[in-house]
């Protein structure tokens, strides 16, 4: 049973551990931007359509006024909370720049959640529940019913719209569109937008914790597993004396010759060992038998009976009764 229970352990770790492995964790410090920086989709839910409209929306708002809107889609934070993994993320790619006038939504599609945060400078136009409005009216049902390439674009408009706003620029998302269509029109290709080069999916400098940790698990299971059958084989083995040499038949006879009885008789030797009882056998060592509740339960020889349970009162104890400014909410 206890081999049985460490197998069925040891195989779900593998299973997690592959499935951590496999789920394609990359963390926030080593997640590259592309040349264009606005758009990656690491796991493929956007359309070359609605990446496109990103990136040359981007180029014209940048230029307008340098604020920045980037789009990452990952498959997850693995043990990171969204918010965190996204505030690392918007520091480390810079998103805004100096300005800090920045917004990133990121969106974690494994884990089924998704984050969006913005630069102090456009922190009085995008408060927490501004934030939380525009999750509600462009993004959640798209999200939740796994649109999400309708979901991020709608989000997108309305967000740039709104930055677009705030610093008067005079520039749109049509504006984008119609650029990127002439962009393709003109014999370029957008497949390759918004995806990171080959090496940027790997994590060769980063310690691999999660294969180390089922390494050692997997080794402390085996040593276990056959420490506990040597002990079981070394339980089970009894050892077992030879019996004692036969008794016997008779004593020394005349003039110092081994005598002994004749066939069918009985030697006198042999009837006084059957007329004794043999040790241990008959009345119990000491006397009679206990009367009921004589130290059955604790008392000492000579009290009355019954005394030996309630002499200490004591026993089991009875049972007890019983930021300052967030830059996003998450969801």
């Amino acid at each position: 049973m206890f081999k049985r229970t460490l197998c069925a352990v040891l195989i779900a770790l593998m299973l997690m551990m592959s499935t951590a492995l496999a789920a394609g964790y990359i963390p926030a410090r080593k997640l590259k931007p592309n040349d264009d920086l606005y758009v990656l989709d690491n796991v493929g839910v956007l359309s070359d359509d609605t990446k496109g409209e990103i990136v040359f929306s981007n180029d014209l708002l940048y230029k307008a006024c340098g604020a920045q809107i980037a789009v990452v889609a990952i498959d997850t934070t693995g043990t990171e909370s969204i918010d965190d993994y996204a505030t690392e993320l918007f520091n480390t790619w810079g998103i805004g720049g100096g300005s800090n006038n920045g917004f990133l939504l990121l969106m974690a599609i494994e884990d089924d959640d998704y984050y969006a945060l913005c630069g102090d400078d456009l922190q009085p136009k995008f408060t927490s529940g501004t934030i939380k409005d525009y999750y509600d009216r462009y993004l959640e049902t798209d999200f939740a019913a796994k649109r999400y390439d309708a979901g991020t674009k709608k989000f997108f408009e309305a967000v740039f719209a709104r930055v677009a706003d705030t610093y008067n620029a005079d520039v749109t998302t049509a504006q984008g569109v119609a650029a990127f269509q002439a962009w393709v029109k003109a014999g370029n290709t957008a497949t390759w937008m918004g995806k990171p080069a080959p090496t940027e999916y790997r994590q060769d400098d980063d310690f691999n914790f999660f294969g180390v940790v089922a390494v050692i698990l997997l080794i402390v299971l085996i040593v276990v597993i056959s420490s506990r059958s040597r002990r079981r084989r070394r339980m089970n083995t009894v050892y077992v004396a030879p019996p004692p040499p036969p008794p016997p038949m008779g004593g020394p006879g005349p003039g110092g010759e081994r005598g002994g009885c004749a066939r069918g008789e009985l030697c006198p030797g042999a009837q006084g060992r059957r007329a004794r009882d043999p040790p241990g056998h008959g009345a119990r060592r000491g006397g009679a038998h206990p009367r009921p509740g004589d130290g059955a339960h604790g008392g000492n020889a000579g009290e009355p009976p019954g005394d030996g349970a309630a002499g200490s009162g004591s026993g089991a104890d009875p049972a007890r009764k019983g930021s300052g400014n967030e830059h996003s909410v998450a969801r």
